[in-house]
């Protein structure tokens, strides 16, 4: 059974929550720590602390989330208009060596539940256009695509992302 754990402010957090936006803690062992002020001072946006989860599987960590109003978020307002009713899921990750298993599709649930909670109407996210269990896992939660961000090659377009949302 999966759960979640909302990060505060400060508190030791695990790595797995920071991989996506620190690159200098590649290949870090999954469990190690750093104080939350430390990360925080590297991602530059005290605002993702108010949304920042890890998921586990009983005591073993599997993944993490990080959610923000869509306001806050600049990247999707070619498709939605900013509103702080609507959340942007910046980053969902489950370690690999949890993939196969549906833990990210119960995670990704116990999430919306969350996302849900904290008072937001709609949520709008991304995903690699190269990710076909990533976007079997948005659509099966009832998002839908509103856009895609390109790249030519060879005079052909090639999706490099989806935008996709849920009302």
């Amino acid at each position: 059974m999966v759960t979640l754990r909302k990060i505060c402010k400060g508190e030791q957090i695990p790595i797995a929550v920071v991989l996506a936006y620190v690159p200098a803690f590649s290949n870090p062992p999954w469990k190690e720590c750093h104080n939350g002020g430390d990360v925080l001072v590297k991602l530059g946006d005290s605002a993702n602390w108010k949304f920042l989860y890890v998921f586990y599987e009983g005591d073993e960590i599997i993944g993490g989330a990080v959610f923000l109003p869509l306001e806050r978020s600049s990247i999707f307002e070619i498709f939605l208009p900013r509103t702080p009713e609507r959340a942007w899921l910046e980053e969902f990750f489950i370690h690999p060596k949890f993939h196969g298993r549906g833990l990210g599709k119960e995670a990704f649930s116990l999430l919306l539940q969350e996302i849900r909670a904290n008072g937001f109407r709609g949520i709008a996210s991304r995903t690699h256009a190269n990710h076909p269990a990533m976007i079997s896992i948005f659509e099966s939660h009832g998002f839908t695509k509103i856009g895609e961000n390109s790249a030519e090659t060879g005079g052909q377009k090639h999706p490099r992302a989806y935008f996709l949302q849920q009302a």
